[in-house]
């Protein structure tokens, strides 16, 4: 299954980039907030030291994705107070810029007090693309294997 939308901003506070950080649900300032999660994925998915800290939001609109199974679930307490779950689907490939990028993973950070999931946006885990930007239209690809079983897209 091939999916494709057009990638754009997020908070920013995944990468670091928004050094305001984003208020959370007890009035801490939340940053850098892949930064600190990376430490929990990467015990358990040695493979994500390969990707840039920090996540591609591809938006898919007017479709909308649905995550129904994931390769791994991860729990962490990234922030002091803030424990979030993750959902993470591997295998996937990322067409950006000309070229492509292997061992990517899409990102799906549960629905909590912190996060309400968007259906109309993929996040994915990929190596850093050279001279990305928001508006550049990317394509992911996930295997039947994957697409059958894990994700569908409406």
């Amino acid at each position: 299954m091939k999916i494709s939308g057009i990638v754009t901003e997020g908070y920013r506070i995944a990468s670091g980039a928004n050094k305001g950080g984003i208020l959370g649900p007890k009035g801490q300032i939340l940053t850098d907030s892949f930064v600190r999660q990376r430490v929990f994925f990467e015990k358990e998915i040695p493979e994500l030291k390969r990707v840039w800290t920090g996540t591609i939001n591809i938006n898919i609109a007017p479709h909308e994705a649905r995550m129904d199974a994931f390769d791994h679930t991860i729990t962490c307490e990234w922030h002091p107070g803030i424990t979030e779950t993750f959902g993470i689907i591997s295998g996937v490939t990322l067409y950006a810029r000309g070229k492509k990028y292997t061992g990517c993973f899409i990102y799906y950070p549960m629905p909590s007090d912190i996060h309400t999931p968007r259906h109309d946006i993929i996040e994915v885990m990929a190596p850093k693309v050279e001279g990305l930007s928001y508006g550049d239209e990317v394509t992911i690809e996930v295997s039947d294997e994957v697409s059958d079983k894990k994700i569908s897209v409406v």
